[in-house]
């Protein structure tokens, strides 16, 4: 049994970066050791070696924001999707101000770009539409896919009646309550802490990936599972007492995502697992305290998915959050806490 163990920490100051013009996202050049910031209307780059921040986009259009950036690393590009639909890239052959080229637009707020591990496909998603761009092929679309759909996908299950309730004793109620419909419906469409974004997470292979995102059509957050050619294979099965939230994660060995889902009227949150055939396969409760409002900010697995780590988000009193980081491992499947100090708790397995 081993506790997890600090490895380096580094802290850089960025004072420009602050109040309306704070960071929201980021993207990362490991080779180089520069991390690209995003504000809300600029890109900037950040050299760790020297800690020079340098600005390299700002939106000409200032009701236009910039809703997230995604390094190429084998073309040197960054890509980045404003709120107007259009995808953007910045090649970083030669100076960065005369070569943004415009690569599609989506007629949609683009709320995630997301590259795949082999970096040859590029997913750029909307509250409605999922488009596939090949990056060897200079962003030539591979597919663009609605997600408001009723198909369930290629994987959908066959019933043939076993085990459903035409088929279950129903002692002194009789046959009528067999013939009576199953309300398939949430009791609560959505979270009152959902980000209302769509969310993209690749299969480490890179053939599936999963959007997560909220119908416009019900208002249920619904998570769908494609192909890497665009093509619909798996919707998760509605939770009927409860919600799913907006923080998925797949696991690396790609058996499993996990997903923050809320059920009893918001007062038990879980991670729940869930297959690549949309079915439920287990779940993860976290305590919920009576008065103590907490939401899943962010899920990630380690490389050989043996911890999940999770962010929560806590209330502490009005207007006043904590985070709380939580390590799981998920090793035999067995949860064992073993301290607690300041907002961190740390869980290992055996």
């Amino acid at each position: 049994m081993q506790n997890l163990c600090l490895f380096n920490t580094r802290t850089v100051s960025l004072s420009d970066l602050t109040g309306a013009n704070i960071v929201r996202r980021f993207a990362i050049d490991s080779d180089k050791q520069i991390i690209y910031l995003l504000t809300s209307h600029s890109i900037y780059s950040l050299t760790l070696e020297n800690e020079q921040l340098k600005s390299i986009y700002s939106s000409i259009d200032q009701t236009t924001t910039i809703e997230d950036l995604c390094f190429l690393s084998e073309l040197n590009h960054l890509s980045f999707g404003l709120s107007n639909g259009d995808l953007l890239s910045l090649p970083f052959d030669d100076d960065f101000e005369e070569n943004v080229n415009v690569i599609g637009t989506l007629e949609e707020c683009i709320h995630e770009l997301r590259l795949s591990p082999d970096q040859q496909t590029l997913i750029a998603v909307t509250n409605n539409k999922v488009l596939l761009l090949s990056t060897n092929n200079d962003y030539e679309p591979i597919a663009e896919t609605s997600l408001d759909t009723t198909d369930f996908g290629e994987q959908q299950l066959v019933n043939v009646g076993w085990g459903s309730k035409t088929t279950q004793f129903h002692g002194s109620a009789g046959k009528k309550a067999a013939l009576e419909p199953v309300n398939t419906t949430p009791i609560k469409l959505k979270s009152d802490n959902d980000d209302g974004r769509s969310h993209i997470v690749w299969r480490d292979d890179g053939d599936l990936f999963a959007v997560s995102f909220i119908s416009l059509t019900n208002q249920w957050r619904t998570i769908k599972i494609f192909n890497k050619q665009g093509q619909l294979q798996a919707t998760n099965e509605s939770p009927l007492n409860g919600c799913i939230e907006s923080a998925i994660a797949w696991k690396i060995s790609g058996e499993l995502i996990g997903a923050a889902m809320r059920f009893n009227n918001g007062q038990k949150l879980t991670i729940s697992f869930m297959e690549k055939n949309g079915l439920k396969h287990g779940e993860l409760v976290l305590e919920t305290g009576g008065n103590i409002k907490q939401y899943v900010e962010h899920l990630a697995w380690n490389k050989d998915s043996t911890i999940l780590a999770i962010v929560l988000r806590q209330e502490v009193s009005k207007d006043i959050f904590c985070f709380l980081k939580i390590f799981i491992s998920c090793m035999n499947s067995r949860m064992i806490p073993i301290f607690n100090y300041g907002h961190q708790v740390i869980i290992i397995g055996i």
